[in-house]
C-alpha cells in the first residue's frame, strides 16, 4: 500500500505491436519485393513463421498457398520462357 492507503497497481507491459500488426508490416515491406524477385516469397514465409511461432501450421499454409506460385516461377526460369 502507498501512503495514501490505496494499493499500487502494477503496470503490465503489453507488446508494442500485435501479431496482426507485425504480419501487415511484413506484407507491406516484402510483397512489393516479391514482384521484383520471387525468392522473396520464401523471405515472406520465414518472417510469418517467426511472427506466428507455429512452424507446422505455417508450413502447411506455405505449401497450400505459396509453393505452387514459386514452382511455376522456377519452372518458367528453368525452361527459359517469359
Amino acid at each position: 500500500m502507498t501512503t495514501s492507503g490505496k494499493k499500487k497497481r502494477r503496470v503490465t507491459r503489453q507488446n508494442l505491436y500485435s501479431r496482426g500488426d507485425a504480419n501487415r508490416a511484413v506484407d507491406a515491406l516484402v510483397h512489393p519485393l516479391i514482384k521484383q524477385n520471387k525468392i522473396f516469397l520464401v523471405v515472406d514465409e520465414l518472417a510469418h513463421i517467426a511472427i506466428e511461432g507455429n512452424v507446422e501450421e505455417s508450413i502447411v499454409k506455405f505449401t497450400r498457398y505459396r509453393l505452387p506460385e514459386l514452382v511455376r516461377e522456377l519452372l518458367r526460369i528453368w525452361l527459359g520462357s517469359d
